[in-house]
C-alpha cells in the first residue's frame, strides 16, 4: 500500500515550513510512520527541528519516534537518477563531466523540481511510510513545482525522445555525420568541438530523459489520487492573506482541490477586563492592565474581522488557526506546543466574527 501524501503550499514567510513540521509531528504522535521532506533550499526546516542540517534521504529525527526528515539536494537527486539509468562507469563519468549536463543540473529552470518528483515518487511507493509531508517552495515556485511533471511530459514526449536517438535524431545525426547542410550550418555557429560534445550529451541522456518522463507521469498521477491532500497556509499578519484565494483558484485551474486552510499568527484574545483587574490587584497597575486588555482585545478583534473577510471563499473548507508566537520555533518543544492547533479544525468559522 502506498503512502498518503500532503503538499503544504503558501506564500513565503507565512509559517509554511513550521506548519509542515507540526503536521508531521502530529501524525507521528498518532502512531504513523512519517517522512517530512522540504523542497525549499532554505534551511528553515532543519532549524525548526533543532538540527543544523538535514540529509538528502530521510533519516530519523532525534527524539521523535516514527518521524524521518530530509531536504532534497539537487546534486544527490541527480546522482540517484543517473544511477538508475546508466550502469557503465565510463559513460557515467563522461556524462557528469559534460558541460551541457552540468548546466542542466545547476542552471536549467525546474531542474530541482524534476528530480524532486523522482524522490517523492520513490518515497510514496516504498512500504516504509504511512504519510509523506512535502514542504513546497514559496507561492509561485510551489505552483512551478506542481507543474513540473506536466511540463516535462510536454517537452520530453515520445517525438522529442525519438529525435534524440542516435540513429534518427536530427541533432545527433547532424553532429556525427561528416558533411551535410545541417551539420555545416550548426558547426558554423557553435564549432566542431561543441557539436561533438552536444552529440555525446544527447546520446547519453536518452535513457535519463525516458526515465524522468516516466517518473513525471507517476508524480502527476499522485497529485490526483484521493490519498493526496493540499494544505494552504497563510498568515494573519501579512498582506499576502488576500492572495490565498488566487492561489486556490490556480489550483482549481489545474483540477486540484484544496483540502484545508491554515491561518497562522492569529493574535490571542486576552482575558476579560475583570480577570485582568483581578490579576493586577494590589500592584497599582489596575488601570494600566485594563487599558492594555482593551488595546489587545481591540487589535485581536480587528485582525479576526480582516481574516474573516479575506477568507470568505473558504466557507465549508476545514480551517485551522494557530496563535502568534513570540519567537519562531527553534526546537521540537516549540513545535509540540502548536500540535493541538493543527489536530482539529477551528470549531467556529471566522465568518461568525464579522458583525
Amino acid at each position: 500500500m502506498s503512502a498518503e501524501l500532503i503538499f503544504v503550499l503558501g506564500p513565503g514567510g507565512v509559517g509554511k515550513t513550521t506548519t509542515s513540521a507540526v503536521i508531521a509531528l502530529e501524525a507521528a504522535a498518532r502512531g504513523q510512520r512519517v517522512a517530512l521532506i522540504t523542497v525549499d533550499p532554505a534551511r528553515r526546516l532543519a532549524q525548526a527541528l533543532g538540527q543544523e542540517r538535514l540529509p538528502h534521504r530521510p533519516e530519523p529525527v532525534p527524539g521523535v519516534d516514527g518521524l524521518d526528515a530530509a531536504m532534497i539536494d539537487r546534486s544527490e537527486a541527480w546522482a540517484h537518477v543517473l544511477a538508475q539509468c546508466i550502469s557503465e562507469a565510463a559513460s557515467l563519468s563522461v556524462l557528469k563531466s559534460n558541460r551541457y549536463f552540468q548546466s542542466l543540473v545547476s542552471e536549467f529552470p525546474g531542474s530541482l523540481e524534476y528530480v524532486a518528483s523522482d524522490v517523492i515518487v520513490g518515497l510514496v511507493a516504498e512500504a516504509d511510510y504511512d504519510l509523506v509531508v512535502v514542504d513546497t517552495p514559496p507561492a509561485t515556485d510551489a505552483l512551478a513545482f506542481l507543474d513540473a511533471p506536466r511540463r516535462l511530459g510536454k517537452v520530453f514526449d515520445g517525438e522529442f525522445l525519438r529525435l534524440l536517438r542516435g540513429g534518427g535524431g536530427i541533432m545527433s545525426r547532424a553532429a556525427r555525420r561528416g558533411g551535410g547542410v545541417i551539420r555545416k550550418v550548426l558547426a558554423t555557429f557553435v564549432g566542431e568541438a561543441t557539436m561533438e560534445e552536444l552529440a555525446g550529451f544527447l546520446q547519453l541522456m536518452q535513457e535519463v530523459l525516458a526515465y524522468m518522463r516516466e517518473r513525471s507521469r507517476r508524480m502527476r498521477a499522485l497529485q490526483y489520487r484521493p490519498e493526496t491532500r493540499f494544505v494552504l497556509v497563510g498568515a494573519a499578519d501579512t498582506a499576502q492573506l488576500g492572495d490565498l484565494e488566487t492561489f486556490r483558484n490556480q489550483l482549481s485551474q489545474r483540477d486540484l482541490s484544496l483540502h484545508a486552510l491554515v491561518v497562522n499568527r492569529l493574535i490571542a484574545e486576552p482575558p476579560d477586563e475583570a480577570s485582568c483587574r483581578k490579576a493586577a490587584a494590589g500592584t497599582g497597575l489596575e488601570e494600566w492592565a485594563t487599558r492594555h486588555q482593551s488595546l489587545i482585545a481591540g487589535e485581536a478583534a480587528r485582525q479576526r474581522r480582516r481574516v474573516a473577510e479575506k477568507t470568505r471563499w473558504a466557507e465549508g473548507l476545514p480551517r485551522y488557526t494557530v496563535p502568534c508566537l513570540t519567537l519562531e520555533p527553534r526546537c521540537l518543544e516549540d513545535l509540540a506546543r502548536l500540535m493541538p492547533h493543527l489536530a482539529q479544525p477551528t470549531a467556529s468559522p471566522l465568518e461568525t466574527m464579522i458583525p
